[in-house]
C-alpha cells in the first residue's frame, strides 16, 4: 500500500486508488477481531423445577434469564443444544416436551454464536 502524500493514519480516510486487496482485508480483520462479545451469564430459570406428574402430557416452556445473550445463543440442556427462542438480551426460551423429560437434575447453560459459554444453573425434574 502506498500512502498519500501528509497522510494522518488517526484522522485521514485513505482513498481507495491508494488500498489493495490485502490491505483491505487485514484492516477488516483487524477491527472485527478488535470487538469481543461479552459472555453469556446466567441468573435464573423459570420454573427452576417441574413436577413430572403435574405437568402432564403438556409442553414445558423454560425461560433462562441472564445477561450478555444475542440473536444466536443456544441452550445447552443436560448437555445437548435446544431450539432456542431469542427474546432479549436477558431472556432466552425453549419449549421442549415429555420425551426430554427425566426425573433429577439437569444442567443448562448457554452457549454464544463467538464460542463463549455461561455458567450452568440447575433445573430439576421431579417424579
Amino acid at each position: 500500500m502506498t500512502t498519500p502524500v501528509g497522510y494522518n493514519p488517526y484522522t485521514d480516510v485513505i482513498p481507495p486508488r491508494y488500498l489493495d486487496n490485502a490491505t483491505i482485508t487485514e484492516r477488516v480483520t483487524t477491527i472485527s477481531d478488535a470487538y469481543v462479545l461479552p459472555a453469556p451469564t446466567l441468573g435464573s430459570l423459570n420454573p427452576p423445577s417441574v413436577s413430572i406428574a403435574s405437568q402432564g402430557e403438556d409442553p414445558l416452556t423454560l425461560h433462562v434469564i441472564g445477561t450478555g445473550f444475542v440473536a444466536g445463543s443456544q441452550i445447552h440442556f443436560n448437555g445437548v443444544q435446544r431450539g432456542t427462542r431469542y427474546m432479549t438480551t436477558a431472556e432466552l426460551s425453549w419449549t421442549f416436551y415429555p420425551a426430554d423429560w427425566t426425573p433429577g437434575p439437569a444442567p443448562v447453560e448457554v452457549v454464544n454464536p463467538d464460542g463463549q459459554i455461561s455458567g450452568e444453573l440447575t433445573f430439576t425434574f421431579v417424579a
